[in-house]
């Protein structure tokens, strides 16, 4: 007989089976009816927050020094690349802006209206 077999033997109630496994069944359905028995203190849930609060202020620390660890390392890498390549600033690049003046007002002006509309108008509304 299968353990399938026997487990719905059991759970329809066949008692006349005396084999080791079904009363392993039996003991362990008996369990199963049982409800545990078992009660909280009544700060319980205080105390997990408690762990909860702590275990984010451990991770926002360690994030806080890894992300100054990283900074560090990027100047570090900066400074390492600019004095094997020789760096020298040079604006030249930028020269071709010189001559479109009422390209950069008005692309300021366009932005600084966008950004208006932007929070007197939309965000309100999906706020």
């Amino acid at each position: 007989m299968s353990d399938e077999e026997l487990q719905h033997k059991i759970e329809a109630g066949d008692q006349f089976d005396t084999s080791a496994d079904a009363q392993a069944y039996r003991k362990v359905f008996a369990s199963l009816q049982r409800e545990p028995e078992f009660l909280l203190p009544s700060s319980f849930e205080d105390l997990v927050i408690q762990r909860i609060a702590a275990k984010h202020a451990r991770e926002s620390y360690r994030d806080g020094w890894w992300f100054i660890g990283g900074i560090f390392l990027f100047l570090i890498g900066l400074i390492v690349a600019v004095a094997l390549i020789d760096f020298k600033p040079d604006m030249s690049a930028y020269r071709f802006i010189t001559g479109y003046p009422g390209l950069i007002v008005f692309g300021a002006i366009f932005i600084l209206i966008l950004n208006f509309i932007d929070k007197k108008f939309i965000r309100p509304i999906s706020s």
